[in-house]
This record gives structure tokens, C-alpha cells and sequence, in this order.
């Protein structure tokens, strides 16, 4: 369980992180893909906190 609750708190800070990464830091012409909409850069953002958590969590 304990595994489970660092995991999501993980891909959910990824997720914050890529919103605020679209915020302060979007694209303005829509050229980039990542930057260029707000789900694209949460959806991201949440891999990589899945990414890491994975790691955080791996016995």
C-alpha cells in the first residue's frame, strides 16, 4: 500500500509540474508539442512522475 500511495504522489506532482511547465513556460505559436496544450504537457508530466516513482519504488 505504502508502494501504491509514493507512486501516485508521484505522478501527480509530474502532472503539477507539467501544468505549471505549460504555464509559465507554454508556447505561444503552438509549434512545440510538448507546450503547446496543457494536456499534452500534464500527460507528460504525469510519466514522468510515473517514471520516477517506479524508481523511488523499486525494491
Amino acid at each position: 500500500m505504502k508502494k501504491a500511495v509514493i507512486f501516485l504522489l508521484c505522478a501527480l506532482g509530474g502532472a503539477f509540474v507539467g501544468y505549471l511547465m505549460f504555464r509559465f513556460l507554454g508556447c505561444p505559436t503552438g509549434a512545440c508539442p510538448l507546450r503547446s496544450s496543457a494536456v499534452n504537457s500534464v500527460l507528460y508530466g504525469a510519466a514522468s512522475g510515473c517514471f520516477i516513482g517506479y524508481v523511488l519504488v523499486k525494491e
